[in-house]
């Protein structure tokens, strides 16, 4: 390739790049903080673009039983739902939370979770493990 063509290539090259644009990819967000004997207030944050929430859903194990809410309001870059929670069966340990819908997508969830004692812990849901 001669020279004006080179310079000709990368000029166009650069400009295009210009135009596009990469495609968001904003975590979710869950945390589950316990506030007394089996019980928990849990934040649900899904991202929201053009409009349209992730497409993914908290699925909760049956031993998690809705207290109250879910209360939901809506941002203008995410939705979240809060609600307060009564695991019965001995708490949270070793429950499988699941997110419907994140194979789906690029996304990742990011968990916290805090005990009553303030202990903390945070772990990563990714679609390829939902």
């Amino acid at each position: 390739m001669n020279r004006p063509a080179f310079l000709l290539t990368t000029v166009v090259a650069l400009l295009a790049s210009g135009f596009a644009s990469a495609h968001e990819a904003r975590p979710a967000y869950l945390e589950i903080k316990q506030t007394g004997d089996n019980r928990y207030e849990v934040l649900w944050r899904t991202p929201v673009s053009a409009g349209m929430p992730l497409p993914v859903v908290l699925k909760l194990p049956q031993e998690m039983v809705t207290v109250t809410g879910p209360l939901v309001q809506q941002l203008a870059d995410s939705r979240l739902e809060r609600r307060t929670i009564s695991a019965e069966g001995g708490g949270i340990a070793g429950k499988r939370i699941e997110f419907s819908g994140l194979l789906l997508t690029i996304t990742d969830v990011l968990i916290r979770v805090e005990t009553a004692d303030g202990q903390t812990r945070t772990s990563i849901a990714r679609p390829d493990q939902p």
